[in-house]
């Protein structure tokens, strides 16, 4: 993990910005005037527009941090989540919502989900908001205590914030932590599959910065089809060996094609056919020999260079 040095630039509202910081001054809302008193008919109130802040952040696996101040009840902010197929805005303090979600789709604002009520958030005090992303869900904490989660199919988010309201409002010490992409091997435990797993996949997951694990290496406590199915929610890849019909590797090859995960199929071609619903997806046959594992690691490393090329792209999206 490491912490990356983020760019912001104000490109409309009421604020001043530094290297990791954004001051909302807010804005004086017109005196109430007396409906007694006879006045000419008065131009109506348009508030200032919003704050809008760009940054250069960009984040497949990782975590968003900041500290907020808010000084007042009726201003609020947006983190805005900008994927290549999916737009998520959270947004703190906007009433009557403590913290909600809304999708940004044919062009206009969604409500997905919420928690709490905007008369809890804590008003001229610092608050820590953490955002953590991966390929399948994002977790908002505040003051390190989990307060939504929401799920959020990932290949890359671009981020913005936008701040509303007349009350001043702080965001101070904005950084991104990124993550290294998590890949997930799902196989059968035995000695063969054992030697693919340890010479083979692990070294060139390694080869290119990738975070490698299978489910009898993790020492969670609790469920253990529940541990499976958040590691294949929480990882960018998942590589599986489709070799046996072995029926829990099915379940989980097919849980992660419903989550929209890149997989790579393996195979040793002593088996001829493949199950009807794998048969059309792009498969690594190998050889039990040293020379069929020095042709998957060609193969794979392969595969893991088009993934790792297409979430590139999408970076620059």
């Amino acid at each position: 993990m490491k912490k990356n040095n983020i760019n912001l630039i104000l490109m409309a509202g009421n604020a001043e910005i530094t290297e990791r910081d954004v001051y909302y001054k807010g804005y004086l809302p017109p005196p109430v005037q007396s409906t007694t008193t006879l006045l000419p008919q008065s131009v109506p109130f348009v508030p200032p527009p919003p704050v809008d802040i760009r940054t250069n952040a960009h984040i497949i696996e990782g975590e968003l941090e900041f500290e907020y101040i808010l000084e007042g009840d009726d201003s609020f902010f947006s983190v805005n989540l900008w994927g290549a197929g999916d737009h998520l805005l959270i947004r703190i303090n906007e009433s009557p919502y403590f913290c909600s979600v809304k999708r940004y789709q044919n062009n206009s604002y969604v409500l997905v989900n919420y928690v709490g009520v905007s008369s809890a958030v804590t008003k001229n005090e610092k608050s820590a908001l953490m955002i953590k992303i991966n390929s399948s869900f994002i977790t908002v904490l505040i003051n390190e205590i989990v307060v939504l989660t929401q799920y959020f199919i990932n290949t890359g988010v671009g981020i913005g914030f936008n701040v509303y309201g007349p009350s001043p409002l702080k965001i101070l010490n904005i950084a991104v932590v990124d993550k290294k992409p998590k890949v997930f091997v799902v196989m059968q435990f035995k000695d063969s599959y054992n030697e693919i797993y340890e010479e083979v996949i692990k070294p060139i997951c390694y080869e290119y910065g990738l975070e490698v694990t299978r489910s009898d290496e993790s020492y969670r406590n609790g469920s253990i089809i529940r541990e499976i199915l958040t590691e294949l929610a929480e990882s960018t890849l998942i590589i599986a060996d489709i070799t046996p019909d072995n029926p829990n590797v099915y379940y989980e090859v097919g849980y992660a094609h419903a989550l929209k995960k890149e997989v790579v199929l393996l195979c040793n071609d002593a088996r001829t056919n493949l199950p009807f619903d794998l048969a059309d997806f792009r498969t690594v046959f190998y050889k039990d020999s040293i020379a069929g594992h020095s042709q998957i690691k060609i193969k794979l490393r392969k595969h893991l260079e088009e993934v790792l090329r297409r979430e590139q792209r999408s970076q620059h999206q």
